[in-house]
């Protein structure tokens, strides 16, 4: 007996359909990844470098309360000194990096802008701080999120060992965008 061999179309056979089902598999696994590792790893930068902000704002206020105990706070807390103790602060790789120095009442002490020297602090996170030194507290230095004039920025205070000044470093959330080309990087070697 003979045996006829049908032809059997592209989209009909069997290898085609396993080959389609082996594509489909790898697309739905690699954007199950993605959609896993890209909040760890957003969480993990936003972390490590909240720390590093966290530790650069505490060895600057460490030092101006150490200049402080020396020298004392009239010198030390002038614009010129602060300028000199606080003004090159910045993050590294965060070009919105940089530093100001606020005083117990929330006028502002020392500002890379100088016009805002004198005047009194904007933001609401740290008229917050204000408010809580004024109540007798002294809050711990941490990490805050607040939006200024339309932009999310963060920042790290520390609030001096005698309460009479708040030190700020701040950065806008722009500067998280290396993590945004992580991102885009990861979609792109997936090939989606």
């Amino acid at each position: 007996m003979k045996q006829t061999k049908e032809k059997v179309s592209l989209f009909s056979s069997i290898k085609t359909k396993i080959i389609l089902l082996v594509f489909f598999a790898i697309v739905v696994s690699t954007l199950m990844n993605l959609w896993t590792i890209i909040p760890l790893l957003q969480d993990s930068m936003s972390s490590t470098t909240q720390s590093y902000m966290k530790d650069v704002t505490l060895i600057a206020g460490e030092n101006l309360d150490r200049e402080m105990a020396y020298i004392g706070s009239e010198s030390v807390l002038a614009p010129e000194q602060l300028g000199a103790s606080v003004g090159g602060i910045t993050i590294r790789g965060m070009e919105s990096s940089y530093a100001y120095v606020v005083s117990a009442d929330g006028t502002m002490l020392y500002h890379p802008t100088a016009e805002k020297i004198g005047q009194p602090v904007e933001n609401a996170a740290v008229t917050g701080l204000v408010a809580e030194i004024a109540k007798g507290n002294r809050p711990e230095t941490d990490v805050i999120e607040y939006e200024f004039k339309g932009a999310m920025k963060y920042a790290v205070y520390y609030i001096g060992e005698d309460s009479s000044y708040i030190l700020v470093v701040t950065a806008d959330e722009e500067a998280f965008a290396d993590m945004n080309k992580i991102v885009k990087r990861c979609v792109e070697s997936a090939g989606i």
